[in-house]
């Protein structure tokens, strides 16, 4: 029988993100999913977080998740458009049915994961649905997302002169005849309004 872990991967992009990632790892390690699998991809920090997270796996700090590190020594896509890039490479990466991506300063709620899994599965016109942790946002932002692998790996993650990569997303999904939703009561940290 399929656990959750054997179905999401978790997705964070990260640069320098070494004073808010071991907040976002704990959100996650605190929905007490076995093996759950943490795929991070680190584009060319400078303050020591790919280290740290070596270090990590290393140690097997975290006991319920599975952390897997991928990295560049310089930023990918540009100044601007490394976050994009980033999401992209996850998806290409990521071996399990749904991604949920998660931004390395948004800090989730305890059963999240699960309630946002079968949320998704009750809904299937979506092609994401995130969670609301930002509420002057009037789109669904991509720092807490959950979307099939199949889904993310089609859509561009782009950024253009009128629209950021969560509108870009969401046009993409549009054009894939799905649309995008916040989870109906979740609500995420962004720790910067902590």
């Amino acid at each position: 029988m399929d656990t959750l872990s054997d179905k999401v991967t978790v997705c964070i992009p990260t640069i320098n993100s070494a004073l808010t990632l071991n907040a976002v790892l704990e959100s996650i390690a605190v929905q007490q999913i076995l093996h759950l699998n943490v795929l991070i991809y680190d584009n060319g920090s400078v303050d020591g977080t790919p280290e740290m997270i070596r270090k990590q796996i290393e140690n097997k700090w975290w006991k319920f998740i599975e952390i897997k590190l991928l990295e560049t020594t310089e930023r990918s896509g540009g100044r601007v458009l490394n976050i994009p890039f980033m999401r992209h490479r996850l998806a290409l990466e990521a071996e399990t049915e749904y991604i949920f991506f998660l931004d390395a300063d948004v800090m989730i709620p305890p059963l999240a994961l699960e309630t946002v899994f079968n949320e998704f599965e009750n809904r299937k016109y979506i092609g994401m649905l995130g969670i609301r942790y930002e509420p002057m946002h009037d789109h669904v932002t991509m720092g807490a997302t959950f979307m099939k692998t199949e889904v993310a790996r089609k859509i561009k993650w782009t950024l253009t002169t009128d629209a950021c990569e969560c509108l870009n997303c969401i046009k993409d999904l549009q054009g894939l005849g799905l649309l995008s939703e916040y989870h109906p009561y979740l609500t995420a940290r962004h720790i910067k309004f902590i």
